[in-house]
C-alpha cells in the first residue's frame, strides 16, 4: 500500500512541476500586441505492397514461363518523383542455373528481363513487371530441376 501512495505522490509532483513550466514556442508575441506564425507540418507516409511469386512451376510442354511482379494499385503512395525499381540476381547474365533435385546435374534457362523503362512502379506506372524464363534448350537427364531468382525492390529517383 505504501508503494501505491509513493507512486501517486510522485506522479502528482511531476504533474505540478509540468504545469509550472512555460510553454516553449518559436515565436513570441509581446504585450504591444502583434502577430506570430506557427508552422504546421503534415507527413503522409510512403505505402506500397509488392507481390513477388514464391514459386513458379514450368511445365515441360511450356516454351516459356512469365514471372509477373505486381504492386497493390490501391495502396501505392510514394514521394514525388520516386519509383520502386525491380531488379534481380539474373539481370546481368540473363541465365538461371537450375540443379536436379537428387543430383548435381545442372541446366541453364535463358531469362528475359524487362526494359529499364518498364521495370518500375510509380504513381502513373502500375503495370506488372514481367520477367520471362525460356525452356532450357538442352536437358540430358529426366528429373525435377530448381533454381532461384532473388528479386530486389528499391526506391529510385531516376528512370
Amino acid at each position: 500500500m505504501k508503494k501505491k501512495g509513493l507512486v501517486a505522490m510522485g506522479l502528482a509532483g511531476v504533474m505540478t512541476i509540468g504545469m509550472c513550466v512555460p510553454v516553449l514556442a518559436d515565436t513570441d508575441v509581446t504585450s504591444d500586441k502583434g502577430t506570430g506564425d506557427a508552422k504546421i507540418t503534415y507527413t503522409e507516409p510512403e505505402v506500397y505492397s509488392v507481390t513477388i511469386p514464391a514459386t513458379i512451376t514450368m511445365a515441360s510442354a511450356d516454351t516459356k514461363q512469365d514471372i509477373s511482379i505486381l504492386v497493390a494499385q490501391d495502396t501505392l503512395k510514394l514521394a514525388s518523383g520516386k519509383k520502386l525499381r525491380i531488379t534481380s540476381s539474373v539481370d546481368t547474365d540473363l541465365n538461371l542455373v537450375m540443379t536436379e533435385k537428387d543430383n548435381t546435374t545442372t541446366i541453364n534457362a535463358e531469362v528475359t528481363k524487362p526494359n529499364t523503362d518498364s521495370n518500375y512502379f510509380d504513381k502513373d506506372h502500375k503495370n506488372p513487371v514481367k520477367y520471362e524464363i525460356q525452356k532450357p534448350s538442352t536437358v540430358d537427364y529426366a528429373g525435377e530441376y530448381t533454381g532461384t531468382i532473388t528479386f530486389t525492390v528499391s526506391e529510385d529517383t531516376g528512370v
